[in-house]
């Protein structure tokens, strides 16, 4: 039974990270070589409380950015814990459709990598326990 946990929760973690890295890639590739590059200001942040007694999570990061002369508001893709009111984000926007951005970081892929390292992870984990307790 412990075998196909960490198999399964392999399989999911690196699925996980694949999706993410490929499809915000993508999403990106496509606005950056479409789009303009912006600064964004960051106006508002909400909270909320964590699971733990570690403090407050971040849970959205309002923007405000202008393209073409008119500004749009926004909920930023990546919202980072340490960052504050009146903050300056670089961001991709869809010249077509300005509300289309993404961050000019790299943080989603980051995370999709940490996904299938964690997975990785666990299968070889998984596997040390498995076989020594056989």
């Amino acid at each position: 039974m412990g075998e196909y946990t960490f198999i399964f929760v392999s399989i999911i973690l690196i699925a996980v990270g694949l999706f993410v890295i490929i499809k915000f890639t993508k999403k990106q590739r496509r606005i950056r070589s479409t789009g303009v590059k912006v600064t964004a200001t960051v106006t508002a942040i909400t909270q909320r409380p964590s699971d733990d007694s570690s403090g407050n999570i971040t849970d959205k990061m309002y923007i405000t950015y202008a393209v073409n002369g008119k500004e749009y508001k926004n909920i930023l893709d990546q919202p980072s814990s340490n960052g504050k009111v009146g903050d300056k984000v670089e961001i991709y926007a869809d010249i077509k459709n300005p509300h289309d951005f993404v961050s000019a970081g790299y943080a989603a892929q980051i995370c999709g990598i940490i996904a299938i390292v964690a997975g990785v992870l666990v299968a070889v984990l998984g596997f040390v326990f498995v076989n020594a307790d056989g």
